[in-house]
């Protein structure tokens, strides 16, 4: 019995806690679910005497559990997020993780101070998407310019307020065709009907870039109100006495920003298919490793960058891939056919990829034209050393001094067709009378004019 209390006790201390320094109905909630518990157990152990003593003691900590979460006040808190920089996929899964928490911890508002010159329109729709769709009110302060993506954003929230010498507007898209233009169009239309401003001024951000300062934009009805402070604002919603509750953005967002990029994410893909072929040449683990992390954080950051388009990108993944594999097949196969389709097939793609954001582009053509040359004349390069060193192998006579010698086989032999091995650091055709795998320890025993004629040895 004395386990007992002295369990319950602890209990409540704990809920009493949880009470004041978190939520008092979630404290009273658990602790009742608790003391459910508590009673079943007591009165399976020890009857209903020792029952009796327990429920009075239960009703003292229910009361001073209903007095604590009545005399708790509900806090009036209002969330503030920050965007002080290019629209992307990190900032889009931080405002998806601040939303979510605003919502779990009951906010009354969430407030975005922006400062944006845009950005790419799939991270664009995802916020669109989340302050609309949102059951707290959004309220927008532009503190400086919400140009772009930007003005999307602060056209969707629920409040829009602008501080003096703020600016919005300039929401055409850039390199999009006439179907892109028009989609951004009827978007920016939808937007300012649902928020009940002036339709034909916020259509003209995206139809003719117009661009409004914060006395022209409220003037126009495009904004709600010029405010000078973020107090300001949130009084003219409504709320006089708020709790802020700031979120700063977390490493993980500038992780995911920073991956995103989609130029980075390509020339990390080429970056890895180049480490590969380094690889097959002069075989090292580490380099393995490397080109996989690196390869995996392009593909990575390429699907945070699509978006949910990411299922329309998947062919052209699968065509970059192909073109990596088909350089890597020149190693084997060598001649420069293959490495040439292979670069083509790593252009068409990742241009087809890039070009699909119309943020980049314009610069889309000379990131790929340069990764394409790099990893042409990379693949170039080891071509060249293979014919170079092929014309400057030893004569027979000086390959003498290989019998004897041990390696490996770089390429399977079989009775009649001729394979490769490592023999002191260099490659030789070699022959055998027995079929001996890739991988496998050999010998050389005899030498047959430019080749060496080898037998398999056990591992030592």
């Amino acid at each position: 019995m004395r386990k007992g209390a002295a369990l319950l006790v602890i209990l409540l201390i704990g809920m009493l806690v949880v009470a004041a320094v978190g939520s008092p109905k979630l404290a009273a909630v658990a602790f009742l679910g608790l003391i459910a518990l508590w009673l079943f157990v007591e009165l399976v152990r020890t009857g209903v005497r020792a029952m009796l003593t327990i429920l009075a003691f239960i009703l003292v900590v229910g009361l001073l559990i209903l007095i604590l979460v009545k005399g708790a006040p509900e806090a009036t808190r209002v969330f503030v997020l920050t965007v002080h920089e290019q629209i992307d996929a990190g900032t889009a899964d931080y405002l998806r993780r601040a939303f979510q928490q605003a919502a779990y911890e009951q906010a009354v508002l969430i407030v975005i101070r922006l400062d944006t010159w845009g950005g790419y329109i799939a991270a664009m729709d995802q916020i669109v998407g989340l302050i609309t769709s949102s059951e707290i009110p959004v309220l927008v302060l532009v503190d400086g310019k919400a140009y772009s993506a930007g003005a999307f954003i602060a056209e969707a929230a629920h409040y829009l307020c602008m501080q003096p010498g703020a600016v919005i507007g300039a929401a055409a898209p850039v390199g999009g065709d006439t179907k892109l233009r028009n989609a951004l169009i009827t978007r920016m239309r939808a937007l300012a009907e649902s928020r009940q401003r002036n339709v034909t001024a916020c259509s003209l951000m995206v139809e003719e870039s117009a661009s409004y300062t914060a006395e022209e934009a409220v003037r126009l009805r495009v904004a709600d109100a010029i405010v000078g402070s973020l107090e300001e604002a949130v009084a003219s919603w409504g709320i006089s006495e708020p709790q802020f509750v700031e979120i700063e953005k977390d490493s993980r967002a500038h992780i995911i920003s920073l991956l995103s990029e989609p130029i980075l994410a390509i020339l990390l893909i080429v970056a890895a298919a180049i480490m590969i072929i380094f690889d097959l040449h002069h075989p090292t683990v580490i380099l393995t490793a490397v080109a996989a992390i690196v390869g995996t954080l392009g593909f990575l950051g390429l699907t945070w960058a699509l978006g949910a388009a990411v299922y329309e990108a998947v062919l052209l993944v699968v065509l970059i891939i192909a073109g990596i594999v088909l350089i890597i097949l020149e190693l084997k196969l060598p001649g420069g056919v293959s490495a040439t389709a292979g670069a083509i097939l790593i252009a068409i793609g990742a241009y087809l990829l890039l070009s699909r954001e119309p943020y980049v582009y314009h610069v889309a053509t000379i990131v790929v034209f340069t990764a394409a040359v790099v990893s042409a004349s990379i693949t170039a390069l080891v071509i060249i050393h293979r014919i170079r060193r092929v014309l400057t192998k030893p004569l027979a006579i000086t390959l003498e001094r290989l019998i004897g010698k041990r390696g490996y086989v770089r390429r399977p032999i079989a009775p009649g067709s001729p394979g490769v091995v490592v023999v002191e650091a260099e490659e030789w055709t070699a022959i055998a009378d027995e079929e001996i795998p890739e991988g496998a320890r050999i010998e050389v025993v005899a030498v047959e004019g430019l080749r060496v004629k080898v037998r398999r040895v056990e591992e030592t």
